[in-house]
């Protein structure tokens, strides 16, 4: 065990009490899956449109114990707290995204400018991709985007 004034560097990454920082989260938002070495690391990301629900009956972010978890297993290492608030940071930042994606859709079958072939395309993928809208609804907005595409 280290005592005293100095520094610790490490080459593959970084430890404390077993719980290792890595970027887990957007490998499996973007690439479905983590990297080998990290599969054992985190869950899942919880889907935009379960958030709001998971958070009213559980009282805490997914990547973070409960109050009830904290007292009875123990407070976590400063690692284990670290890695479960970067888990949430990079969640929320794909949820951002996600929105950002939604609001701009919206605001092009609203009231944007006339888009070219490629942005259409590219703004309806994005339609059909979302996770948050129901079939309906994506048909709806791609509906509604074409329409006032060619009325530009």
């Amino acid at each position: 065990m280290f005592q005293g004034p100095g520094v610790i560097r490490a080459q593959k990454g970084v430890f404390d009490g077993n719980a290792q920082l890595s970027d887990h989260v957007f490998d499996r938002y973007f690439d479905g899956a983590p990297r080998a070495e990290e599969a054992h690391l985190g869950k899942p990301m919880l889907p935009l449109d379960q958030l709001e629900g998971y958070l009213a009956e559980k009282r805490h972010l997914p990547s973070m114990p409960s109050r009830q978890e904290w007292e009875t297993h123990g407070k976590q290492s400063l690692g284990e707290l670290s890695t479960g608030l970067w888990e949430t940071v990079e969640e929320q930042a794909i949820y951002i995204t996600e929105l950002n994606g939604g609001l701009k859709s919206l605001e092009a079958a609203a009231f944007g400018e006339r888009m070219d072939a490629e942005t259409l395309t590219a703004r309806i993928a994005a339609i059909q991709d979302s996770p948050r809208l129901t079939a309906v609804e994506k048909n709806q907005l791609i509906a509604a985007l074409r329409r006032h595409n060619a009325n530009q």
